[in-house]
């Protein structure tokens, strides 16, 4: 009897090892084509001038409307390369620039922009890495991400580190550190498998070496 109980629990847990990721998997991808689909139709601009009698010609006229702001964004790209691109460039930028209020969230973006997509300067070398940072009390570390060093901060030229701590599983939210860079312990790990090894709730162990 304890033989079959035995056996009757190991088939349970192997099928829910196997079910549960594949089941969390296709739920996500669910997920994210509904997301993806809710996406299109906010830029659906063709609908504006065609009326879809099917869903299938609603998705075909998202799709549609996507390549089309695609095109538009690589044209802008292409003039934005020239000397009236750049002379258009600077003249909104100035204009943004200036507005109350708006320079704000103008020059907050464009940070996070140029943070994302842009070859990073000599001086930002350090940006990107991974570390671990005391949270809570001295013997708790939460791993973060370097997201710039500051001088400016403290009177006496210490070089700060601003850390953003990710949460679990959602990195895409947390909150933002700032660490003296001699309290902040470097880890020689890619962004990647950081970023793998908190969004797996930590079941991902083996935190590989940057190449």
């Amino acid at each position: 009897m304890k033989r079959v109980f035995s056996w009757f629990v190991k088939s349970i847990l192997q099928a829910i090892g196997f079910l549960l990721p594949v089941g969390l998997t296709l739920w996500v991808m669910v997920w994210l084509f509904g997301y993806v689909r809710n996406i299109l139709r906010a830029l659906d601009i063709l609908s504006l001038f065609f009326s879809p009698q099917t869903p299938w010609q609603e998705f075909l006229l998202s799709l549609g409307s996507f390549i089309l702001m695609l095109v538009v964004i690589l044209v802008v790209g292409i003039i934005l390369q020239g000397i009236l691109g750049r002379w258009i460039h600077s003249l909104v930028d100035t204009l943004m620039d200036t507005l109350p209020g708006v320079n704000i969230l103008y020059r907050a973006i464009k940070q996070l922009l140029s943070f994302l997509f842009k070859e990073k300067p000599q001086e930002a070398k350090g940006t990107g890495e991974v570390v671990l940072v005391k949270a809570f009390h001295d013997r708790a570390y939460s791993m973060g991400f370097v997201m710039g060093k500051s001088t400016s901060i403290d009177p006496s030229g210490k070089t700060w580190l601003k850390v953003f701590v990710p949460g679990v599983p959602n990195i895409s939210s947390g909150f933002l550190m700032l660490v003296e860079e001699k309290d902040a312990i470097k880890l020689h790990t890619s962004l990647d498998q950081a970023s793998a090894f908190l969004v797996s709730f930590g079941v991902l162990k083996d935190l590989r070496r940057k190449p």
